[in-house]
């Protein structure tokens, strides 16, 4: 870690919430859509990015009993049992939206918060939970836990500066993903052209 680098733990860089347990919820306070806002949950999360083609929503009531875990474009949310450490940045939602049980959110994030979502993608971040949970049957991360993980943290402008270079890096990423999958649909569509003029 350079110099100039603070070590700090999760807690001092963001407020970490969730769901209090008599606040839980039942199938009697799940609702249709229109009719309640999202409950995100693992499921929502994919390569650690929010979708919302699969929603289960609960009502406006259970949603307004717990304003501490409402989620807003900017947090981070970050699942603590089961499928632990399965997070997202939150930078877009088509909805009002809360927690279930399984995640906390990261409010109130007093640095570049894309830059605690990656560094909480890390390896060394891992390896921090792994050293924690062990090998428990049912692994399960405590709040306070978590809040006690530690994280480096540079200055602004280099915390900027080191984002804009992995957004660089994934888009890299994502472009190759897209050309080999253009590549292999190329390759089935000449192979099946192959095939029907062999048995035409």
């Amino acid at each position: 870690m350079k110099s100039e680098w603070v070590l700090k733990k999760l807690d001092d860089v963001c407020l970490i919430k969730g769901r209090i347990g008599y606040r839980g919820y039942t199938k009697q306070d799940l609702v249709e859509k229109g009719k309640g806002a999202i409950s995100l949950s693992p499921s929502n999360i994919k390569s650690n990015k929010l979708f919302f083609n699969s929603c289960t929503y609960i009502s406006w009531e259970k949603y307004e009993e717990s304003p501490e875990i409402m989620v807003f474009e900017g947090d981070i949310i970050f699942c603590k049992t089961a499928s632990i450490g399965k997070m997202a940045l939150v930078d877009f939602l088509p909805e009002k939206a809360t927690l279930n049980p399984q995640f906390v959110v990261l409010k109130n994030i007093n640095c570049f918060n894309k830059f605690l979502y990656y560094f909480m993608t890390s390896e060394g971040f891992k390896k921090q939970i792994d050293e924690i949970i062990g090998g428990t049957a049912v692994p399960t991360l405590s709040q306070k836990n978590l809040g006690n993980l530690e994280i480096p943290i540079p200055p602004l402008e280099e915390q900027q500066t080191i984002v804009a270079k992995l957004d660089q890096a994934f888009a890299a990423i994502d472009q190759a993903k897209a050309n080999i999958e253009k590549n292999i649909a190329n390759a089935k569509e000449l192979f099946q052209s192959k095939l029907n003029q062999i048995f035409s």
